[in-house]
This record gives C-alpha cells, structure tokens and sequence, in this order.
C-alpha cells in the first residue's frame, strides 16, 4: 500500500506561517489573506516580515521562512517560484497636461517621474522595456 499524506484540514491545523513581503504584497496580498485565514483556519499564525533580497535564499534553505512574496525580476534562480496575479499600472496628470489626450510610451518615457524603488535607484530615461 503506497504511503498517503495526512488530509490538511485548514479549520483544524495549528501552525504558524513565515512570509517574507514587501510593503506592496502586504497591502494587496497579506491582508485579504489574513481576513480569509481568520474565518478558515482559525489556528494558523500568519508571521510577516520585510524582503530581505541579501539573506532570502538562506531564510528559505534554513526553514526561517516558508515563502516570499516577490516581483519575478529579483527572485533568485534557485528558488521555485509561482506567478499569482497580473496587474496593470495607470498613469495620473493633471488637467492641462501637454500628455493629457495622448500618452504613448515614447512620450512616458520622456516625462519626469517620481518611482519608488527597494531595489536600485531608477530614473525616467530606464523606463523603457528591454
């Protein structure tokens, strides 16, 4: 007879999670996570922590995480990863803009930006897709 895993039964599992996530996933991903996890699994402890890209993959290796919530371009090779979701970004101008009826890529490009970045330290003219 061929060894079976014990059914997981969410309700009654008694455990705490480690995540890894940056301040964007804990917004759009840990907390709708965390309301469902109240109602189905009670016992699960959900523990949060920022993205540290320098000792993720040893966090990972060594069991003091079990996952991480990342964009795809900075996650190691070595780890397994799962895309979850696809998102679109929009782009805001005051009325009056001289991009307000048409905002191309070339024209995005060109335009002064205010980006945030945990990663490096990126300017308008990096903008374009390579």
């Amino acid at each position: 007879m061929p060894l079976q895993p014990e059914a997981f039964d969410p309700a009654q599992a008694d455990l705490t999670v480690s995540i890894a996530a940056t301040d964007y996933a804990q917004r759009v991903i840990i907390l709708p996570f965390l309301t469902r996890m109240r109602r189905e699994a009670p016992g699960v402890r959900v523990s949060v922590q920022p993205v540290d890209m320098a000792q993720l993959p040893a966090q990972l290796e060594r069991g003091s995480l079990d996952m991480a919530l990342i964009t795809p371009e900075v996650a190691p090779d070595a780890l397994r990863a799962r895309k979850l979701f696809d998102e679109r970004y929009v782009s805001v101008l005051r009325a009056g803009h001289p991009a307000e009826r048409s905002l191309d890529l070339d024209t995005f490009c060109r335009l002064d930006h205010a980006i945030m970045s945990h990663e490096t330290v990126v300017h308008g003219s990096d903008l374009r897709p390579r």
